[in-house]
């Protein structure tokens, strides 16, 4: 390795030093947002390399804490994986991560008991958990239960 490609490893390590200490990234966010430095592919390489075997790269983990956010926010299991997947989660992962969602019809519920607390228009409700990535059986079933 020459002295300007250590430089540029070194370079590449500080960046991702610096991006990993203000939030956790998966694999792929991290390599774009290396490239978009103008990092060198071989020390982006190097660096995501090292920090996957340190431990600071968990594509799962940071999976995890992606859906525990985005469910305790109230939306919905289809939002939720299509988020991981623009923001490059592996499908593998994806698959394993979707085991662990919680009840949608619950969630689905609470939602709609924060945003309507007064009941509303069947149709309004319908959108408003749609926009939120429920899926049609559970709207359905959510909106037929209320008698909405």
């Amino acid at each position: 390795m020459t002295r300007k490609n250590l430089a540029t490893t070194n370079d590449a390590l500080a960046l991702a030093l610096s991006a990993l200490r203000r939030r956790d990234y998966l694999e792929h966010e991290l390599r774009e947002y290396l490239v978009s430095r103008e990092t060198d592919r071989e020390g982006t390489e190097a660096v995501i390399s090292s920090l996957r075997s340190w431990g600071f790269l968990d594509d799962e983990r940071v999976s995890l804490g992606v859906v525990r956010k985005r469910l305790g926010q109230g939306y919905g299991h289809l939002r939720v994986l299509e988020e991981l997947r623009s923001k490059g989660a592996p499908e593998d992962v994806v698959g394993a991560v979707a085991t662990s969602f919680e009840d949608e019809r619950a969630i689905a519920e609470k939602a709609l008991v924060k945003k309507f607390p007064k009941g509303g228009e069947p149709a309004r409700m319908a959108r408003f958990l749609a926009g939120r990535g429920f899926s049609e059986e559970t709207i359905e079933g959510l909106l037929g239960e209320l008698g909405a």
